[in-house]
C-alpha cells in the first residue's frame, strides 16, 4: 500500500517524490568551473590565514596591547592602527566564496538527485548493497574531519565531504523507495494476474 505521503502527492498530481512529473533542476555548472570556484576558496583560506603572520599585524597586535597596558593611546589612535580594511575584505570575500562553492554543489547535488528519481532502470536487490557502502564511507569521512576540527582541514574539504554524504544518502533513500514501489506493485500485479515483461504488462486469462 501507498505511504500517506505517496497518496497524498498522487492526489495532488506529483510523482513519488513530491515534485511535478516533468521537473528538472537547471544543470549544474561544469566540473571545471566548479573546480575554479573551489581553488579560489582555497586562496581566500590561505590569504585569511596567513595574514596574520605578516609583520605589520604582529606591529599592529604588539602597538596595541602596548598602548592599552600604559593607556598611552586614545580608543580613536588604537582604531586607527588596526588595518581593519583589508582584513574585513578578504573576511567578506572568503564568506562570499564559501557560499558560491556550496551552492554549486547543492545545484549538482540537486540535479543528480532527480536524475536518479526519473531515471527508469529498475532497482535490483543487488544494487542497494554499493549505495549503502558509499553512503556509510561518506559518512565515516564527514565524521573524521567534524572530529579533527578545523585545524586539520580546508573549508572546502568540510564542504566536499557534507556534499558527498548528502548525495550518497539521498542515492541510496531513492534506491529503497524505488525498490519497494517495485515490490508492492509486483504484488499487485501477482494479485491481479499481470505478468510483467520489461515495460509490458500482460494479464492472464
Amino acid at each position: 500500500m501507498p505511504s500517506a505521503s505517496e497518496q497524498l502527492f498522487a492526489e495532488i498530481g506529483l510523482d513519488a517524490f513530491g515534485h511535478p512529473p516533468d521537473y528538472m533542476p537547471p544543470k549544474p555548472p561544469s566540473p571545471r568551473k566548479i573546480a575554479m570556484l573551489g581553488d579560489k576558496l582555497d586562496r581566500l583560506e590561505r590569504l585569511r590565514d596567513h595574514m596574520w603572520d605578516e609583520d605589520r599585524y604582529r606591529r599592529w597586535f604588539s602597538a596595541r596591547y602596548n598602548a592599552i597596558e600604559k593607556s598611552e593611546l586614545s580608543d580613536e589612535d588604537i582604531e586607527a592602527l588596526e588595518p581593519h580594511a583589508y582584513s574585513r575584505e578578504v573576511q567578506h570575500r572568503l564568506y562570499i566564496a564559501r557560499m558560491e562553492y556550496g551552492q554549486v554543489l547543492t545545484a549538482r547535488n540537486d540535479y543528480l538527485t532527480r536524475k536518479a528519481q526519473l531515471s527508469k532502470q529498475r532497482v535490483k536487490s543487488q544494487d542497494k548493497r554499493p549505495l549503502w557502502d558509499a553512503m556509510f564511507k561518506a559518512e565515516q569521512h564527514l565524521d573524521l574531519i567534524v572530529a579533527a576540527g578545523s585545524g586539520f582541514s580546508t573549508q572546502r574539504e568540510f564542504i566536499d565531504a557534507h556534499a558527498a554524504h548528502c548525495l550518497a544518502s539521498t542515492l541510496h533513500d531513492i534506491a529503497e523507495k524505488k525498490f519497494d514501489i517495485q515490490e508492492r506493485e509486483a504484488r499487485a500485479d501477482k494479485r491481479a494476474g499481470i505478468v510483467r515483461h520489461r515495460a509490458s504488462r500482460i494479464r492472464r486469462n
